[in-house]
């Protein structure tokens, strides 16, 4: 437990949201095999590794394509070891950062439920299936809060009427955070990219 909260804290001190701050890290790893058989439970939350992975993400701000579609097409070119480490990874550090508020409500929420979808597979791959549960059930609560929550504001709801529906998605922050005690994924990650590290290099 006491390196689950380790993980968490470092996250949450990285101020990680995804991959959307690692723009200015400019210190990366080359990610070939020899890379990842030597890989270490701390590289896989903080720099240069993460900002590394997340510069595979090729996005132009205001363009057709949404950050989080971006996050997805990346995604789907990436070999199965590394897809999942991308999946956890960025739902831990936007769920670090902001709670899962912003991991479900964003400007492209169907882009950020394909995200959470894909941790969640990510999750039960690597044995933690109360987390993968607990973010199927959020996602089946924010595809009922997210147009509550749209309509709310486009008529100027009050704060409180707001607050409720914040409130059904804050529920999971403290859920998420419990479920599986005991279960280190990115131990288990780490012990994936030793015996398999073709798994984790980019195409």
């Amino acid at each position: 437990m006491r390196r689950i909260a380790a993980t968490l804290i470092a996250l949450a001190l990285l101020g990680l949201q995804g991959c959307t701050n690692m723009a200015t890290e400019k210190k990366t790893v080359t990610l070939d095999r020899a890379y990842w058989t030597k890989v270490r439970h701390r590289d896989l939350y903080d720099a240069p590794l993460w900002p590394t992975v997340c510069g595979l993400v090729q996005w132009t701000p205001g363009g057709q394509e949404s950050y989080e579609q971006a996050q997805l097409r990346t995604a789907r070119g990436m070999p199965e070891g590394l897809r999942y480490y991308f999946f956890i990874m960025g739902l831990d550090g936007q769920w670090g950062n902001g709670g899962m508020q912003s991991v479900v409500l964003s400007d492209d929420p169907a882009g950020s439920w394909k995200l959470v979808e894909g941790a969640a597979e990510a999750l039960r791959f690597h044995g933690s299936e109360g987390r993968a549960k607990v973010l199927d059930e959020l996602l089946a609560v924010a595809k009922v809060v997210e147009p509550k929550l749209q309509t709310a504001i486009e008529r100027d709801a009050p704060e409180s009427e707001l607050q409720t529906l914040w409130d059904q998605i804050d529920a999971f922050d403290d859920r998420y955070d419990k479920a599986d005690p005991g279960i280190d994924v990115y131990a288990r990650i780490v012990k994936h990219a030793h015996q398999h590290p073709e798994e984790y290099v980019p195409r």
